[in-house]
């Protein structure tokens, strides 16, 4: 896996996933139309990350710059640190309920 870049896991039947085993180098993953509903850590750096209509509930950011997001079940955002290099966010469709767990987010300050 050493100079993938782009890597389409989606329509697959995906509960669980683990960022340990990812290259480092990887720009895209996406992990949309699954069934994944842990908490994903990201605890590479992807460009892109798409984990659009799936089951999450909540999830931990860290480096990314384009977030995916919409369509889950999502209640909950949590920050590893703050996110300088996030430029988009789609939280569409979901269950957030107030903003504060945002803080931690360079374009709400």
């Amino acid at each position: 896996f050493g100079l993938l870049e782009y890597l389409d896991l989606s329509y697959n039947k995906i509960k669980e996933i683990s960022f340990s085993n990812f290259p480092y180098n990887l720009k895209l993953l996406n992990l949309s139309h699954n069934n994944i509903f842990t908490n994903p850590v990201f605890i590479v750096k992807i460009h892109t990350l798409d984990f659009s209509f799936n089951n999450l509930i909540s999830v931990k950011l860290s480096y990314t710059d384009n977030l995916l997001l919409n369509n889950n079940y999502l209640k909950e955002i949590f920050c590893l640190n703050e996110n300088q290099n996030l430029k988009f966010m789609n939280l569409n469709n979901n269950k957030l309920q107030a903003f504060e767990n945002f803080r931690c987010l360079n374009f709400f300050i």
